[in-house]
């Protein structure tokens, strides 16, 4: 199951004639362009090292390392910015660094690594060099769309769960709810694919 990493980009609109009023730009007036270009594919069906049983998320880190959760690893695998295999990290089971169905990863300061497995209920932190910190403990009903690591050493979590009313969570070092935060969902009877949309996805935009 190959990754493919692609760039989307806008061209520019058409030139328009400038009045006093402000008019809406309709895509059929606007001649823009959509251009998607292929910069790297990486993985396999069958490689001793880069084939995916499923793949949960991806991430990448300032180096530009790849990172891939897999949740049927279960694991998370790291390709270098040229898509070469570079390691596996984690196993199934219960212990420190061991996983059961990883869901997300995502990348803090100083490059560490935080993966996401809503089946155990933790989230685990690994060094830049793959060596696992610690865990932090979530609860075991959320369904973890993805998160934000803050210098701060909080961590901002896009999670859903049946009787929770915001998905948006801000959590301290050690997985203490701290804030929420977002649109009230009341849907206690959502589970699966749908609940997993509820959760939402983060996106970090300067400091906000």
């Amino acid at each position: 199951m190959p990754i493919l990493i692609v760039v989307v980009a806008t061209l520019s609109l058409a030139p328009t004639t400038h009045t006093q009023e402000t008019q809406a730009i309709r895509p059929a007036e606007s001649q823009a362009h959509l251009q998607v270009e292929e910069l790297l594919s990486t993985g396999s069906l069958s490689g001793e090292y880069d084939a995916f049983g499923r793949v949960a998320d991806i991430a990448l880190d300032s180096r530009g390392r790849i990172l891939v959760a897999d949740r049927l690893g279960p694991h998370f695998k790291v390709f270098d910015p040229s898509g070469a295999y570079l390691a596996t990290v984690g196993r199934r089971g219960e212990g420190p660094g061991e996983f059961a169905s990883p869901s997300v990863v995502s990348v803090g300061r100083g490059d560490s690594i935080f993966l996401g497995d809503t089946e155990r209920g933790l989230i685990s932190v690994f060094s830049p060099d793959y060596e696992w910190v610690r865990d932090v403990r979530i609860s075991p009903a959320w369904q973890v769309n993805s998160m934000i690591p803050r210098p701060d050493g909080t961590l901002v979590v896009a999670a859903f769960s049946p009787g929770d009313s915001y998905p948006v969570k801000v959590l301290g070092p050690d997985g203490t709810i701290l804030r929420r935060a977002g649109v009230s969902i009341d849907a206690p009877n959502l589970y699966g694919f749908e609940a997993s949309l509820l959760g939402g996805r983060l996106t970090h935009t300067g400091s906000g």
